[in-house]
């Protein structure tokens, strides 16, 4: 049976105690005390919570802190990964929940024969907005729009990007983060993808998500991971032409999804706004490739 471990990387983030809540309370997942959680954490007040909920839950044994330098997800989950003995680790972030026996179905899948070769093993991000209007209709669209294609792909046997907001890595195949690198989820994939060994797909290892509210932090988060992808053209060249990698063109082929997706009047009228919303974001990224314009991390307020 593969030790594991799981990783939450967290900054200015207080809600990490309801995070530790739903991996902790036996209703919800069957933790295994031979597990251990750990949190890496820049600030005093997002350790301390998590500290407590962890006493709460009578898991201090289980619980190491970790204190990175601030310098980002990516450093922080470089220094993390290097203090941790484990097979496998799940590592998840500290402003998202689980739903009951995520962890559960991940272990069983990482323990199961099934897959012969297995990387590493995707969770399905859920959005925990209320689809009543526009962001949080929004946000549920893309969200299952990104778990019917991990479906589809998954079902061919082929590999697609994990989802950094809950997934198990099989550790050693881990190589270090380059340190300004937007999206860690992707360069994990692409490090797995390239040594030869395939991405699952845990569809009932849920996490909840509060994404965007507003047309900024919206903009500024799809702006910041998708036009990161043009990392994996100088960092993975024979993924990326082989077109493994995140396009314009690989989201074409789900133009008719926001149209299946939308079950009233209204919510086809949100769907509608979201094609030039996603042109003008592809612009953007587009002319941050021309420019060669970098810094683009931004905290995303309006999820927290």
């Amino acid at each position: 049976m593969s030790s594991i471990a799981i990783l939450i990387t967290a900054y200015k983030e207080p809600t990490v105690a309801k995070l530790l809540d739903s991996i902790f309370d036996p209703k919800n997942n069957n933790f295994n005390q031979c597990m251990t959680v750990y949190l890496s954490a820049p600030d005093y007040e997002t350790k301390q919570v998590a500290q407590n909920s962890a006493i709460k839950w009578n898991q201090l044994s289980n619980f190491i802190i970790l204190t990175d330098l601030g310098q980002g997800k990516p450093s922080a989950l470089n220094l993390a990964l290097s203090q941790i003995n484990a097979d496998w680790v799940i590592c998840t972030d500290g402003d998202v929940f689980l739903d009951a026996n995520s962890i559960d179905n991940l272990i069983k899948t990482i323990d199961s024969n099934e897959i012969s070769g297995l990387g590493a093993i995707s969770g399905r991000p859920v959005s925990n907005d209320s689809k009543s209007n526009f962001w949080g209709y929004i946000g549920h669209l893309l969200a299952d729009a990104a778990h019917t294609k991990r479906n589809e792909v998954y079902k061919l046997g082929e590999s697609y990007f994990v989802s950094g907001y809950l997934v198990a890595y099989q550790k050693k195949l881990l190589k270090d983060l380059p340190f300004n690198t937007l999206i860690d989820d992707a360069q994990f994939s692409c490090q797995i993808i390239e040594q030869g060994y395939q991405i699952g797909y845990q569809p009932r290892a849920t996490v909840k998500i509060k994404y965007p509210s507003n047309l900024t932090d919206w903009i500024n988060q799809k702006r910041r991971s998708a036009g990161g992808y043009r990392e994996l053209k100088k960092d993975f060249p024979k993924l990326f032409y082989a077109g493994k990698t995140r396009s314009l063109w690989s989201e074409l082929s789900f133009f008719l999804f926001p149209f299946k997706y939308a079950k009233s009047p209204l919510e086809l009228i949100y769907s509608l706004i979201l094609f030039p919303l996603r042109l003008y974001l592809w612009i953007l990224i587009w002319l941050d490739g021309v420019s060669k314009k970098d810094n683009l991390w931004t905290r995303i307020e309006s999820t927290k």
